[in-house]
């Protein structure tokens, strides 16, 4: 459809107004039919995962009794067992690091150990002081205001079910 005039513009808000109440109530049908079939499997999924909870420490405990019959798994090292169904392993993971108090107490430690070169430090442009400065020095940055507008479109749903 094309607008030829004002006119017309109330009619075309009201019918977007009616298909966005018709978007939304499908939305929530489908949401509540979604909601009664995972309703309806929760209990046998949530069996499953148990299951597979179980069998996972059960062949973790076996592995761990059993580390020096498994092979090794690469350069990298780790262990593996490999047979016709799968393979359990124990691989070797880069090492990380995992703080053991919080993370301010980490950094007071840092710095009072002058270790700042394990400190980082993000630089960025502060855009709301960039905001406050003239067109010349923002030029002189590379930076420029843009000024914008958004189109919104905002039916009076009140209204228009009143009309429908």
């Amino acid at each position: 459809m094309k607008i030829r005039d004002w006119d017309q513009v109330p009619g075309v808000i009201r019918q977007r107004g009616i298909d966005e109440l018709a978007l939304r109530e499908l939305e929530t049908a489908m949401n509540r039919e979604l909601d009664a079939v995972k309703a309806r499997y929760a209990r046998e999924i949530a069996a499953q995962r148990d299951a597979l909870t179980h069998w996972d420490a059960v062949l973790r405990l076996w592995a761990e009794a059993h580390r020096a019959e498994m092979t090794p798994a690469s350069a990298s090292g780790g262990l593996v067992y490999r047979c016709l169904f799968g393979k359990i392993a124990f691989r070797k993971l880069p090492p990380r690091i995992r703080f053991v108090k919080k993370v301010e107490k980490v950094m007071a430690a840092l710095k009072a150990a002058r270790l700042t070169d394990c400190i980082r430090t993000t630089e960025e442009p502060n855009k709301e002081v960039l905001l406050g400065l003239d067109d010349a020095t923002l030029k002189a940055v590379h930076v420029k205001k843009v000024d914008g507008e958004r189109f919104e479109v905002v039916p009076d749903y009140e209204e228009i079910a009143k009309h429908a």
